[in-house]
């Protein structure tokens, strides 16, 4: 979390081991002395960036953690929200711009049928937009306030937790104050299972990216902003931010995995919680920043279309012929071993 930390406004308190004892001895309190250093953090935080409301992690109620990372992974959906969609644009424009040129079709990693850029970019589009729905999903289980609920079951004190819920800017309060302990990494889980399907997308996209752009396929062009230059061959250009682009579903579900391992607990706060918070954070940052690149990857592709072959006429011509199928596709099949299938495009 250092590189997250330093982005922001922050203060360390540095006490050297004599000062640390003096300082113990003199509150005589480990928590006090622990809530002191928290107090002069917090005053040289506000000296360099004033704010009128603040949310302590440490050293204060659970809750006050929990409505902090709701907080935090509320604006990170809502950021999500719109990389997803950039990304499903960026495949629909390039869809657009290459809509009349023909591209081979692949099973098996098998000349298969005939096809086109459109579809193969729309395809990629598609997919993304049909599992949008589960990042909404995630922005309701986010959307939740557990503040008050204090250590998990609550507080004597007459709070107004709807005011809170909203002055927050939350959908309404997490209760009963049991659930929020209860549901805790559910939400983390939430979030990161939609950016796992997302990004599950970007790796099957950036393997198609990887294997065109080889000489072999010749089906795509990079931009050589996008690859690197091999260190001992000259002749190379390497499509590593498509390599690299390839992984990061697997970066984003171990967070996931993570979080649901380490929540196996009984009811009631368990300090293990605490662990949730850097995989959480690692696996927005890798999910969302395989989004903004992937949309700048696919805006910089070049189509590089090839001849279609006769043979992926085959399953059509068989369909025209007048004979059943099976009859026409032995015969079709026949004509390719032999070398005298001429089929053309319907």
């Amino acid at each position: 979390l250092a590189e997250e930390v330093r982005r922001h406004p922050h203060k360390a308190i540095v006490l050297p081991p004599e000062v640390y004892n003096k300082r113990l001895r003199d509150f005589r309190n480990l928590n006090d002395f622990l809530a002191w250093g928290h107090a002069e953090a917090i005053r040289g935080v506000l000296e360099q960036s004033p704010a009128k409301r603040i949310l302590v992690d440490q050293f204060g109620a659970e809750h006050l953690v929990l409505t902090a990372l709701g907080v935090w992974m509320r604006v990170q959906v809502d950021a999500a929200a719109v990389e997803w969609n950039a990304l499903a644009e960026a495949l629909l424009r390039f869809a657009e711009a290459n809509d009349e040129l023909p591209l081979t079709g692949y099973t098996h990693l098998q000349r298969a049928m005939p096809s086109s850029y459109a579809l193969w970019a729309a395809g990629f589009a598609a997919a993304l937009l049909d599992l949008r729905p589960l990042l909404d999903a995630a922005r309701e289980v986010v959307d939740r306030c557990p503040l008050g609920s204090a250590a998990g079951y609550g507080t004597p004190l007459p709070l107004d937790r709807a005011l809170s819920a909203r002055i927050l800017g939350f959908a309404r309060v997490e209760e009963p104050v049991t659930t929020a302990q209860l549901t805790r990494g559910s939400a983390e889980v939430a979030l990161l299972g939609a950016l796992a399907a997302a990004t599950g997308v970007v790796t099957r996209l950036a393997w198609d990216i990887s294997l065109f752009t080889t000489s072999e396929f010749a089906l795509l062009r990079l931009p050589e902003a996008f690859t690197t230059g091999s260190s001992i061959m000259p002749q190379k250009r390497n499509p590593d931010v498509a390599e690299l682009l390839r992984a990061t579903s697997a970066q984003v579900r171990s967070a996931r995995d993570e979080i649901e391992q380490v929540m196996l607990l009984p009811s009631g706060y368990h300090r293990d919680a605490q662990l949730t918070k850097a995989p959480l954070v690692r696996g927005v940052r890798a999910g969302r920043t395989a989004l903004r690149v992937s949309a700048h990857l696919v805006g910089g592709l070049v189509a590089t279309p090839q001849p279609l072959e006769a043979p992926l006429y085959a399953a059509a011509e068989a369909y025209r012929r007048d004979r059943p199928f099976r009859e026409a596709y032995r015969e079709v099949a026949a004509e390719i071993r032999e070398g005298r299938f001429v089929a053309e495009p319907a």
